[in-house]
């Protein structure tokens, strides 16, 4: 097992509440104007100073109930605050909202770490994508309607019976001994 100074690290923060506000027509929608975004971040800073401008995956859910969905994750190569609510992050999370009839919509930030604490404000392409499919994968296990289209299509076609995508059925000897040695 490697040492854990070696690892690369990273960090979960959240929930962030994403604010919504009321339309004309009476219905809510999400708020992205610059005072909510700049709300928003402030949330963030006040959860950990550096934050807004660390690097790594995030995560747009609806948590409604007892429960939360996931409902988007991508990758910040750079500044959390310059990706997050880009203007096709904005669309997805409109659309999420839209046919969600309740709930609160969220956002986690998961970020690199430092060996010495200090949050990465920037993360290498290879390890950001690594951690993003990690995420999808997980995600849409939680949730088959997950939104996003690059990597999630791989994540959702390829099956292993027994351990990833499993139809209906009992898993093999074979498989189980394999779940055994994963430790799944």
């Amino acid at each position: 097992m490697a040492e854990r100074s070696s690892r690369i690290r990273y960090e979960v923060f959240g929930e962030f509440e994403v604010r919504r506000k009321l339309r004309k027509d009476g219905r809510r929608t999400l708020d992205f104007s610059k005072d909510a975004r700049n709300n928003f971040w402030e949330d963030v800073e006040r959860a950990r100073a550096g934050l807004r401008s660390g690097a790594g995956c995030y995560l747009f859910a609806v948590r409604a109930g007892k429960g939360i969905t996931p409902w988007y994750v991508g990758q910040s190569k750079g500044a959390f605050e310059k990706e997050c609510f880009a203007s096709h992050k904005q669309s997805i999370y409109r659309d999420v909202m839209d046919d969600t009839a309740r709930g609160t919509p969220i956002l986690f930030l998961i970020t690199r770490v430092t060996p010495t604490g200090k949050l990465s404000k920037s993360v290498q392409k290879n390890e950001a994508d690594f951690v993003e499919r990690k995420l999808i994968h997980d995600a849409t296990n939680a949730n088959s309607e997950l939104k996003n289209i690059h990597n999630a299509k791989f994540v959702r076609n390829v099956e292993i019976p027994g351990v990833l995508n499993s139809p209906q059925g009992k898993p093999s000897d074979a498989v189980k001994s394999l779940k055994v040695a994963l430790g799944t």
